[in-house]
């Protein structure tokens, strides 16, 4: 598999142990940082990432309570 073909797969766990105590908000800024991100770069991508898929309302509700 390349690098590119990576870049464009992602991952949906069924069970999220931690993640399920994150809000949506949190969960995107604690993988952006994962990536060098960081201040107000990382909060522009995580509302543009929230808007994308339709959860910017959602943003602040724990995944726990997110569907598939």
């Amino acid at each position: 598999m390349t690098l590119e073909a990576k870049k464009r797969i992602g991952f949906m766990p069924e069970n999220t142990y931690l993640y399920k105590h994150l809000t949506g908000r949190e969960f995107l800024r604690f993988n952006g940082k994962f990536f060098g991100m960081s201040g107000e770069a990382l909060e522009t991508r995580v509302n543009e990432l929230l808007h994308e898929v339709g959860l910017f309302e959602a943003g602040n509700s724990y995944l726990k309570n997110y569907s598939k």
